[in-house]
């Protein structure tokens, strides 16, 4: 069961006193070698403009981003207890979460949005069987966006959901 990205990198910390060190990953699996080294640090970032500038910033600061191939808007980064804290202040990080909600709320409605005005048009269409292709592709075009944007939030709310709390209790 997906508990969230957080937990994920406490568990990768967890195995990572135990000596083993991210190697690689594929989809929703993360494959974890054994070395010698244990005072790895891992933890996610999120953001969609990784540019140059960043990635250097983050090197400078101790941490190597690792990309992944299918996940384009968050990488994890792997420090050391040398490497200087990604996050220093909950406020900067639940602010940068707001933006991520407010542009998946966005793909979401996109997504409906496109589907109800092809769903609306395609009775003016000509029937034919090149028409019925290009509306399932269409259709299935605008569920995948739709699709896009309920993960993000499922990534998200709990993640804002717990920063709130935090802040809320101090």
């Amino acid at each position: 069961m997906f508990k969230g990205y957080d937990a994920i990198s406490n568990k990768m910390n967890e195995l990572s006193k135990q000596g083993y060190q991210f190697d690689n990953e594929w989809l929703f699996l993360m494959r974890m070698k054994y070395t010698e080294v244990t005072d790895n640090h891992y933890q996610f970032i999120y953001d969609k403009n990784f540019s140059q500038e960043i990635v250097k910033y983050y090197e400078n600061a101790g941490w190597k981003l690792h990309k992944f191939k299918f996940y384009k808007f968050f990488r994890l980064a792997q420090g050391s207890a040398e490497s200087y804290p990604i996050f220093t202040e909950q406020e900067t990080e639940l602010e940068i979460i707001k933006s991520r909600l407010r542009d998946f709320v966005v793909i979401m409605l996109v997504g409906i949005f496109l589907g109800i005005g092809m769903k609306l048009f395609s009775h003016f269409i000509i029937a034919n069987s090149y028409m019925d292709i290009l509306n399932v592709i269409l259709a299935g075009l605008c569920g995948g966006i739709f699709g896009f944007g309920v993960g993000g939030l499922c990534i998200f709310i709990p993640k804002y959901i717990r920063l709130k709390r935090e802040l809320n209790a101090e």
